[in-house]
């Protein structure tokens, strides 16, 4: 069992490990806390260690920091509906009645008339109805989709800068590994990404034609939603290609080392 003194010694010791402080400062950068003048207060250092010790670990950032789009979708009306309602009688009501409630000034006196009128007002209604329903159901998956699209291309953009800091790294092998941590984290992320965009592609909404077509002839100049499954499997392919290759250079690199000798001073 370690005494106290024991303990404290070894907590000084894991603290005093070099690059320990970076790889901390690092770490909170990348779960989210990329404001320079907090990670310096709880670090305990000055604003210009915190930038020393970020880019030790290939984070810039003026490049790094997520320039995030607003992903919150906004609920719809297409003509007074959200898309949550249902057309239904009250008892004793009929269309006819539903329609002469909606149109008072009507002055139709034509019982076949007023049949087709009726109709052509009931399926205006349920396409509205639709049409409000499509985007208000997809429109989450949507961003949940960009949510996970824009975290995948920050890992992305992590790998390529942590790759580029291995050119003039003092620990050589320690800035390898946190490439290969980053391409891990590149790949999980993209993993996520495809995953949102598929649950958006697979929803029964998203496949039924008719339903878009009514979102898309009653709200012409509403967004676009798509889901972006093969920009992510692409995503995905590239990351690989390159690690693949990027391997084979690290292989012929270390095959170059002195012998006897370390990567790194």
């Amino acid at each position: 069992m370690s005494t106290p003194r024991e303990t404290a010694l070894a907590r000084l010791r894991h603290w005093a490990t070099p690059g320990r402080r970076a790889q901390l400062i690092a770490a909170a950068w990348t779960a989210g806390e990329t404001r320079i003048a907090v990670l310096a207060e709880a670090g305990n250092v000055s604003r210009q260690t915190v930038y020393t010790d970020l880019a030790e670990h290939g984070i810039a950032p003026a490049a790094d920091r997520p320039k995030e789009e607003d992903l919150m979708p906004q609920t719809i009306t297409v003509n007074g509906y959200t898309g949550t309602e249902e057309l239904t009688l009250n008892p004793g009501e009929s269309w006819h009645s539903r329609y002469d409630d909606a149109h008072p000034g009507n002055t139709i006196t034509d019982q076949g008339e007023k049949a087709k009128a009726t109709y052509r007002w009931l399926l205006e209604q349920t396409d509205s109805i639709m049409a409000a329903r499509w985007y208000n159901t997809l429109a989450p998956l949507a961003a949940s989709a960009g949510q996970a699209r824009q975290d995948a291309q920050r890992a992305l953009h992590r790998v390529e800068t942590t790759w580029a800091a291995l050119r003039n790294a003092s620990r050589w092998q320690a800035a390898l590994h946190v490439y290969v941590e980053a391409v891990h984290s590149a790949r999980e992320a993209i993993t996520t990404w495809q995953q949102a965009a598929q649950a958006f592609a697979d929803h029964p909404i998203y496949k039924d034609r008719a339903i878009q077509s009514a979102y898309e002839q009653l709200v012409p100049s509403g967004p676009v939603l798509q889901p972006d499954t093969e920009a992510a499997a692409a995503a995905l392919a590239e990351l690989e290609d390159t690690h693949r290759r990027r391997q084979a250079i690290t292989r012929e690199t270390l095959g170059m080392a002195p012998t006897g000798g370390a990567a790194e001073e």
